[in-house]
């Protein structure tokens, strides 16, 4: 109980203090075109997927609209959703490195993502970039995760709840940014190689895990990137 109030206060103290002063700062470009699409699509669902004309998925600005009636800020909600991507960033990382007995690492990566003057700043913005990071790291951690399990060969159960939850978070990453296609690569690859190593080892019965974990995955991402393919997001509300 206590590591997870440590972790909780950890995630306490980063949100403190990336929310002061969050519209105090001006307003950069790039966020500005992304508000715009956030607002047109607030106020007329059937351009829900405006920022494809410029290759942009859409799901940072349905979430800027829909979080808009808290804040009564296009701006503000977009910067907050920032800011909580970014801790989910360092919520993700934290289970890693404690995951791998090294919690002292956790707290030196905390410290290091609290104080780097890059981060201050582009965290604080309204960038599709931190929610990208944040998707990005949850799958990672999800993959890691997983791998430890199959490869301590355990149990069906917690493989498929592991490979349901990498497929939505994948989904999710591409319809915040595209280029997460590259953790996607990276993922399939070293699953891969283990995969062929394995299987030389006579280890059948964890070659057709990790083949079962990744087509779950692949489905579960798959059914989301499809709504890029409709027309409308009425229904995503």
């Amino acid at each position: 109980m206590r590591k997870y109030i440590f972790l909780l206060a950890l995630i306490g103290i980063f949100l403190s203090l990336r929310l002061i002063n969050l519209s105090k700062f001006p307003l950069y470009i790039d966020e500005g075109i992304y508000i715009n699409w956030a607002k047109q699509f607030f106020y007329d669902k059937n351009l829900a997927y405006i920022g494809l004309q410029d290759g942009k998925t859409p799901l940072f600005m349905w979430l800027t609209a829909y979080f808009y009636p808290f804040f009564k800020n296009f701006l503000l909600s977009a910067r907050v959703i920032s800011v909580v991507a970014a801790s989910v960033t360092i919520f993700s990382w934290i289970i890693i490195f404690r995951s791998n007995k090294l919690p002292k690492a956790a707290v030196v990566f905390w410290l290091i993502s609290l104080t780097c003057p890059f981060g201050f700043l582009i965290e604080r913005m309204g960038f599709v970039d931190s929610l990208l990071t944040a998707f990005s790291s949850l799958s990672l951690m999800t993959a890691f995760l997983a791998f430890q399990r199959l490869k301590q060969d355990k149990s069906w159960f917690k493989i498929i709840l592991l490979a349901v939850f990498n497929g939505v978070i994948l989904g999710l990453g591409y319809m915040t940014k595209t280029t997460i296609i590259i953790v996607i690569i990276a993922e399939i690859l070293v699953y891969l190689f283990w995969a062929i190593e394995l299987w030389g080892l006579g280890k059948k019965k964890q070659v057709l895990k990790i083949a079962f974990y990744g087509l779950l995955s692949f489905l579960f991402y798959r059914e989301l990137v499809s709504y890029l393919r409709v027309g409308g997001a009425k229904s995503y509300f």
